[in-house]
Parts: structure tokens; sequence; C-alpha cells
């Protein structure tokens, strides 16, 4: 190699590897992942950490790294301990790096029952996937709010004729029936046997069943369970409907299946920080359709960077190892040397 290009590339690294340089890489980063807080993952990524400009930055600091920790490298075990320690900085760092400019995502919109083998990204390309994703059960599970009942009511041709909502024991008048209705008593968990005898009941909110006196007939209705027919009243069913008001959303997760040929090759609940990871893609639970439960969106990623991180990490580890083994060691050898 030319002696001047060595000088030049030399002294690209002293300028880059520099405290002021340094400094500066530091503070533009900062800066600019203190200003990717200010917008959504989605435009952050697109602006700023998928940009050149925050690529060139981020690769000046790694080479600085690397370039620091290879111009001493180590005589003994105690440095080489420490080399290790530092190695894994500039490692972990290359596979950050790595994920930034050949990382890859994109999203799946997927109906329950159905399966593709496409993703879109954001800006509108499609990303192919080696295998099929399959969308078994959606599932939206909510914090428990008011208990809220209600007693809709059928005539004949299975057409509703009203409606009652109320939250606790009641009497009320219906316009519509013409009659008298009183609520004696509601349950939140309740096992009847038959004869129409209490099993058993709790307080826990499960199988919610309430007893509705109409005239002098005494009926149980069960909530979400088929109309119930009224025999003072002719032709008329009842049907017992039970929900928590303003309930908020607890979980929501997708029970998804990989296919490779038709065959399934895993089966996962997706949640929204347990992916399922298959043959270096990780599909995450992003979104669902409030309209329609039986639709998901899901987030598809590739990160070739994920096992050079975990490289890095490793590194670490042995260097913080080698260092504590050390340490007990001279402790030992200290303690020998004073008996």
């Amino acid at each position: 190699m030319n002696k001047s290009y060595e000088e030049k590339i030399e002294k690209f690294f002293t300028f880059i590897s520099s405290v002021n340089v340094l400094s500066v890489i530091f503070l533009l980063i900062i800066i600019a992942s203190t200003a990717g807080t200010l917008f959504t993952l989605e435009e952050s990524s697109k602006i700023i950490y998928n940009s050149f400009w925050f690529q060139a930055i981020f690769l000046c600091l790694l080479l600085a790294v690397i370039y620091c920790r290879l111009r001493s490298l180590p005589k003994n075990i105690k440095e080489f301990s420490t080399f290790l320690v530092h190695l894994s900085i500039p490692v972990i760092l290359t596979g950050a790096f790595i994920g930034f400019v050949w990382g890859d995502k994109a999203y799946i919109q997927l109906d329950k029952s159905s399966e593709v083998d496409k993703a879109i990204r954001t800006n509108k390309t499609i990303m192919t996937l080696p295998f099929q994703v399959l969308l078994k059960d959606f599932i939206l599970e909510k914090y428990k709010g008011q208990p809220v009942h209600t007693l809709l009511f059928y005539d004949k041709n299975g057409t509703m004729i009203c409606s009652r909502t109320f939250y606790s024991e009641m009497t009320f008048h219906s316009d519509a029936l013409q009659e008298n209705f009183e609520i004696l008593r509601i349950i939140p968990n309740i096992e009847i046997n038959d004869e129409g005898k209490i099993v058993s009941f709790s307080n826990e909110w499960n199988k919610p069943a309430i007893k509705l006196q109409v005239q002098n007939e005494t009926i149980w209705v069960f909530a979400n369970s088929s109309p119930k027919k009224i025999n003072n009243l002719n032709n008329i069913s009842v049907k017992y409907f039970f929900e928590f008001e303003n309930a908020g959303i607890k979980d929501f997760k997708s029970v998804v299946a990989i296919l490779e040929d038709k065959r399934k090759v895993i089966v996962k609940t997706i949640e929204v920080n347990k992916p399922l990871r298959y043959k270096g893609y990780s599909i995450y639970q992003s979104g669902y359709d409030e309209t329609n439960l039986n639709w998901t969106v899901l987030m598809v990623k590739k990160n070739p960077g994920i096992p050079v991180v975990y490289i890095g990490f490793v590194i670490l580890i042995m260097g913080l190892f080698f260092k504590l083994y050390l340490v007990s060691s001279q402790q030992i050898e200290s303690k020998g040397n004073e008996q």
C-alpha cells in the first residue's frame, strides 16, 4: 500500500477518534435521539434512524471505537480481560449498524383463518416471506369495569320488541309489553341444576345470571345464552346480555401458525412484547381492527445484526468473567502470602 495513502488513513482515524470529534459525534447522536421522541416510531425511523446522515455519524463512531481499541493490543491476561470488555462495545455497535442498514420491516393485515406469505413495507413495496403466516385466532382482553346488564325481549318470530339496561336489582315497567318486571337477584357466577336449585355461586364475574319475576312467575336467565320463554307472557322470550362498561383494553394477542408447503411448523400466541421468531424473522403483534376483531395487524422484522449483537454481549461476559477471576485469584494469592 502507498505510504501517503496509509498516512491519510491514519490521519482520518486519528481525527475521528479525537476527543473533540467524538464529543461532537456523541452530541449529534443525543440530539437526533431526542428529536426522534417527538415523532412516531415509523416517522423517526424514516426521518432519523434510517437516514444516510445518521448512519454516517454512527459509522464514524463505530470506526473510532474500533481504532481506539486496536491501537493497544493486550500483552497479558489482565490486559486481555480489559481488551475483551472494550472489544464488546464496537461489536455491539457493529450489530446495531448492520440492523440500521440491512434491517427490514413490513406489516401484515390478516383475517382469521387466512394465510399470507407477503408483507407490505411503509413505502408500499412488498416483502416476500419464505413461509406462510396463518391467523388461527385473535384474543382481546379487557379490564373489568362496572357490570352492565341488559334484558332483550323478543316476540315469537324472534324480533326484538324492547330492551332494558340496569346496574342492580330493580323494578321496572315496560310500555311495549304493558307489564311490570322485578329483578330479584343478580349473581356474578352461578351453577344451577336441572331442578332450578343453585348448586354453587361466587362473586367472580364469570357466568352471571339474574332472577326475574313477572306477574307470579319467577325464572332464572343466564347471560349470553339463548332467549328464555316467559310462560305468563304469550310468545314472549327474554335474553340476558352482560358486559363491563368503560372496560379498557388489557391485552390483545394473535394465535399464529407458521406454514411451509401447507404444513404447520410452529404455532405460537403473539403478544406486543412476545414475538414469534423463525428463520431470522421476528413477528410482533402491532394492532387490530376495532370494528372487526377477526382482523389483526402484525409487524414482521428482519434484523441480520442481532446475532452480531449477541456475540458482542458474549464477549462482554467473557471479559467480565476473566476480570472477576483475576481479582479473586489475586485475593487468594495475597491471603496465602500473608499466612
